[in-house]
């Protein structure tokens, strides 16, 4: 068995969680990959799977290596205080679409991408291009430089799907927050009172959600996306459920916004490290969704993903026991020499969607177009507005998480 002390594997240590780690792992990612495509974490009790290949095969093994429940629970224990106020709750809490198999995600996935008409999505792409000038006029009114994230990127996409929910615009502010309190006490390394607040935002969240679609079963006539599955699940309760309504309206309000915005602020990073990239954009923004593709590959903001075993499984020559934990590095595959010959570099010329940013198989993405269509319409209203853009920092911080990657703050000048 490998593991990845400097015993066995020639190299040191590491926390999953540090700051050390969380503020650039490719080092570190590219030397363990030497050593092996699977690999044992002690200290988070894991199987890490790093090669391109192997991570592309486990997301075609559904029923072997199983999405139901591990991906949500969260990565560090939680406190007795912590678990209290989620257990004060009394919600329902249904499976959703990453967090089940078999015929229960199928049918959860049928229900979500129904509701994804060309229609909506139209529409909700002339509002990401009516935001995203909002937002780009009221960073130009700052004297040259700006937050990103804070500014524009989180905004942006929360407004989004949010608007696209069709959740009141005056929670949205509430909802950003609770939504990355449910990441930081889920994917993050939280002390006792950390956890205990974050809980309550996680709660907050779930009562809400609850809360609003209670409300739009009984008076809601509106043309949203919770009032599609709102009718599906009257027309077909045994289709979908009231509880499983619930559960996807709270899964897509924080994965909607999370994903994208960092996906957006780790473009920006990208192509603002990457001598003359941003001018380019500037000039021929025909060349955006090739720059989107290759920060999907490079920096992918899902970097990595839970399975459980729900056998004995061989994997790249390494049997895996049943019921372990596997950690899918889909931020190291980007960078697999076996498949991308270009490795670190950023490389508009031979971008594709060869990477997997957007999973594969029954739990690849559903939502991959959406996040597609409003990062270009980001870029393309970003990169008029700010053709001199530059970065005021090269090394921004990184929110410390094991899964969700994109810096905290970038801030910007002009």
């Amino acid at each position: 068995m490998m593991t990845y002390n400097s015993s066995t594997a020639g190299f040191g240590p590491i926390d999953l969680l540090s700051p050390d780690y969380c503020q650039d792992p490719h080092p570190w990612l590219a030397a363990a990959r030497q050593r092996g495509s699977v690999l044992y974490a002690p200290s988070l009790d894991l199987w890490m799977v790093l090669g391109y290949e192997d991570v592309r095969d486990v997301l075609m093994r559904p029923s072997e290596f199983s999405s139901a429940g591990t991906s949500q629970d969260p990565v560090v224990p939680l406190c007795e205080s912590a678990e209290e106020v989620l257990n004060q709750v009394h919600l329902d809490t249904a499976p959703t679409i990453s967090s089940s198999d078999g015929e229960g995600h199928a049918r959860l996935r049928s229900a979500f991408v129904r509701t994804l008409s060309p229609k909506r999505i139209a529409i909700m792409r002339e509002r990401a291009k009516l935001d995203a000038s909002n937002l780009a006029a009221a960073m130009h009114d700052s004297c040259g430089f700006s937050e990103f994230i804070s500014h524009f990127a989180s905004p942006f996409t929360s407004e989004a799907i949010f608007s696209l929910i069709g959740f009141p615009r005056n929670d949205h502010e509430h909802l950003r927050r609770w939504c990355h309190d449910r990441l930081m006490l889920t994917w993050g390394r939280l002390d006792d009172a950390g956890q205990v607040a974050a809980a309550k935002g996680l709660a907050n969240l779930r009562e809400y959600c609850k809360a609003f679609v209670e409300d739009r079963w009984v008076f809601g006539t509106g043309d949203h996306l919770v009032d599609d599955l709102v009718q599906l699940s009257r027309a077909n309760p045994d289709k979908l459920g009231k509880s499983e309504v619930v559960a996807i309206i709270s899964s897509l309000s924080f994965a909607g916004h999370e994903t994208t915005a960092r996906l957006l602020g780790n473009i920006v990073l990208l192509l603002g490290t990457t001598a003359g990239t941003w001018a380019r954009i500037a000039t021929d923004p025909g060349l955006a969704p090739l720059a989107i593709e290759e920060a999907l590959r490079l920096e992918p903001p899902i970097f990595a993903w839970r399975r459980k075993t729900t056998r004995v499984c061989r994997l790249a020559g390494t049997t895996i026991p049943a019921q372990a934990t596997v950690l899918l590095s889909i931020g190291a595959t980007g960078r697999d020499p076996a498949v991308f010959e270009q490795g670190p570099k950023f490389a508009m010329e031979t971008a594709s969607r060869k990477h997997l940013a957007f999973g594969r198989g029954i739990h690849s993405c559903p939502g991959a177009s959406l996040a597609r269509a409003q990062a270009a319409e980001a870029l393309s209203v970003l990169s008029r507005a700010f053709p001199t853009l530059n970065l005021v920092s090269k090394t921004p911080p990184w929110t410390s998480n094991l899964s969700f990657r994109g810096p905290s703050a970038l801030w910007l000048e002009w």
